[in-house]
């Protein structure tokens, strides 16, 4: 059988392991870990998205899970399963994780952003002391030896930039798209971007996704009619590294732009 889209959603350790695994080909993301133990690491996004994943929206087939997540909201997780090159077995290729949002309004331009089907007060909370409020483990303790200020550096500015780009639209946002290293350049990745297209051309709401300048998913969602609509620079050097980091927001308009 072909690559195709499962209908069960990948386990909190298949998804751990291929973010660990791809990690430190990013010197962006290599610096948030900085003095971090790659097991902790692991275990932090296991259990992060072990939580995410008992409330997000599930996969039922042949698209029939899109509907329900309209009404529903929430995240809703993807995987990519395929034959092995070499043993020819059906194996877990990719996975990614898609939110239906929207912007409130707000004083200066600056609203707040929530998840379909989520009270306009949304669930804001706090943020604590060396706790990440990011999608890999919101609300956990981060392992000792990360970056903290790197990571919450990086949330402002992804969501002021983002605020910038959708305004007060609802939309579909990317928020996390990764293949295992081992099955690479097979389509999966693809598969993860355009399944949820249609989607948004029938709602006729925009797509929105983040990533690095020039990196192989910016290639990836080019194909898939996205354009890059803002960029901005993350100096490394303020937190302990070495030279800047470009990121790109890019933004696929419903039905192509057309």
């Amino acid at each position: 059988m072909p690559l195709h889209i499962s209908t069960t959603p990948p386990t909190p350790r298949f998804i751990a392991s291929t973010l660990i695994r791809s990690i430190h080909s990013s010197p962006l993301s290599s610096l948030k870990l900085d003095q971090a133990s790659r097991n902790a690491v692991m275990e932090w996004f296991r259990r992060g998205y072990e939580k995410k994943l008992a409330h997000s929206y599930r996969a039922e087939g042949e698209g029939r899970e899109l509907l329900g997540w309209v009404k529903e909201g929430g995240s809703l997780f993807l995987k990519v399963v395929g034959p092995d090159e070499e043993t020819g077995e059906e194996v877990d290729m990719g996975w990614a994780e898609w939110s239906l949002l929207e912007f409130d309004g707000g004083e200066g331009g600056m609203g707040k952003e929530r998840r379909e089907g989520e009270g306009a007060e949304g669930k804001g909370r706090e943020e604590g002391q060396g706790r990440d409020r990011g999608d890999e483990g919101e609300g956990m303790q981060l392992p000792p030896g990360m970056n903290v200020a790197l990571m919450r550096e990086c949330k402002k500015r992804e969501a002021e930039e983002r605020e910038r780009v959708i305004g007060g639209r609802r939309y579909l946002v990317l928020n996390q798209l990764s293949t295992d290293i081992d099955h690479r350049n097979r389509g999966a990745g693809t598969l993860l971007v355009e399944y949820p297209l249609a989607l948004a051309d029938s709602l006729q709401i925009p797509c929105y996704a983040q990533t690095a300048l020039e990196g192989p998913a910016m290639r990836l969602l080019k194909r898939a009619g996205f354009e890059e609509v803002r960029r901005w620079e993350i100096d490394l050097w303020k937190f302990g590294g070495q030279g800047g980091c470009w990121e790109v927001g890019m933004v696929r308009e419903p039905n192509g732009g057309r």
